[in-house]
């Protein structure tokens, strides 16, 4: 498990590197094919008091409260299932569907190079985001991870996360994990 999840970061670290010496594209030029899941992450309100965070691995629990979030760093996992990509484009199939009064927005792909298979917006009646639901899988003949991605909002105010999944590397079993934080109460 240790060198499982040291072999994770370190590859999280060199995507960020390379994505850090990719051109950023303009502001102004930016497109949008799909839902701003970027965007709206970084609208958030996320400066709630306290925060009670879970790990779960190995079948270990750990809990414990956070007050200064790097909310940076805790979501970024959540812009992974960002689809606003060009080479995504035309890729997913968009479904809408309305429960009460949340409109839910849900991209699914079939391509198998896609590692965001199913991402799924709730949105209030004023637009604000409710439910953020994503679904990233990756396969390759050394290493395959699932994740579940969740987050809840209310009043465009940052309410709980969930990650989950599992990840395997080749020659050994696959091994769990589960990560969510929820905001305390007053």
């Amino acid at each position: 498990m240790k060198i499982a999840l040291k072999i994770t970061k370190h590859l999280i670290g060199l995507l960020l590197l390379l994505s850090a010496c990719v051109p950023q594209e303009h502001k102004s030029v930016k497109r949008n094919y799909y839902y701003d899941l970027q965007d709206a992450l970084e609208k958030l309100d996320k400066n709630q008091n306290a925060f009670l965070k879970t790990t779960i691995t190995e079948g270990k629990k750990q809990s414990q409260t956070i007050r200064n979030i790097d909310w940076e760093k805790e979501l970024a996992l959540f812009q992974q299932a960002n689809l606003n990509k060009a080479a995504f484009r035309n890729g997913y199939k968009e479904r809408k569907s309305t429960n009460k009064d949340t409109t839910f927005i849900t991209y699914e792909t079939e391509n198998q190079d896609f590692k965001v298979k199913q991402l799924i917006i709730g949105l209030l009646p004023d637009s604000s985001l409710a439910k953020v639901e994503a679904f990233i899988r990756t396969d390759n003949y050394l290493y395959s991870s699932e994740k579940y991605l969740q987050i809840l909002c209310k009043e465009n105010k940052l309410q709980s996360y969930r990650i989950s999944g599992k990840q395997k590397m080749i020659f050994s079993k696959p091994e769990y994990f589960e990560v969510t934080a929820q905001i305390l109460t007053q």
